[in-house]
């Protein structure tokens, strides 16, 4: 089977399900179908865009893209996860693998600059609590945790009055993360925050803090009984 139509029967399963997946509560999403809008604070810079998810029965799979701002250095970054859901009542237990691409670029003077491509492949699992309060309401705390390694490869271009030079580096990094946070959703509308930390964070300061706010296509679940 082809890579596009491995691709595309995994879409037909995740959209043509019925039922609903809880694996999203393990990443910061409501149940089902959705799109929002996030926006995060880094350490250094800050970056704003745009996620998707879509869910089946056992499976979730999303998508995102932002763009990001750090001092003079400006890129965008593509991502994509898919997370098996193990349910056990309310609580999730999502283990998943997911890719992550980066370009950025550095203007370091008028006759130099410098482009960095990042593509980092992530492994880990997460857990996700999704309680119904009702009147439309609900909650969702989640916590993941994950090991990246990272591929990047550095462009260097200086140009002369009569050539230009390119030079080519690369370099590898890896890394654990952890990123925890709560959503609250009310009918459709969703919102809320997420901190991330790595295995080389120093302090008690996330390194990133993502504030999110979003809609859900799918229904919510129904209340269980106590």
């Amino acid at each position: 089977m082809t890579p596009l139509k491995l691709g595309a029967s995994l879409w037909v399963v995740l959209v043509g399900s019925v039922s609903v997946a809880k694996g999203q509560t393990c990443n910061g999403t409501p149940s089902g179908r959705s799109l929002a809008y996030e926006y995060a604070k880094m350490s250094v810079g800050t970056s704003q865009g745009i996620s998707g998810t879509l869910a089946g029965s056992h499976a979730a799979l999303g998508v995102g893209f932002a763009a990001r701002s750090v001092g003079e250095i400006s890129g965008q970054q593509g991502s994509m996860r898919l997370t098996l859901v193990l349910p056990m009542g309310n609580l999730s237990l999502c283990p998943g693998i997911g890719l992550l691409y980066q370009h950025d670029t550095w203007d370091v003077r008028d006759d130099v600059s410098l482009t960095a491509h990042n593509l980092a492949a992530r492994a880990g699992a997460g857990l996700g609590y999704e309680q119904r309060l009702g009147g439309g309401f609900s909650i969702s705390p989640f916590v993941a945790a994950q090991y990246e390694f990272t591929l990047s490869i550095y462009d260097i271009n200086a140009s002369g009055r009569d050539s230009t030079t390119t030079q080519v580096t690369g370099d590898t990094l890896s890394r654990a993360q952890l990123e925890y946070g709560i959503i609250g959703r009310y009918r459709f509308l969703y919102g809320g925050v997420a901190a991330h930390r790595t295995s080389e964070s120093k302090g008690q300061r996330p390194d990133m803090a993502r504030w999110i706010i979003g809609v859900a296509f799918s229904p919510m679940l129904p209340r269980r009984s106590q």
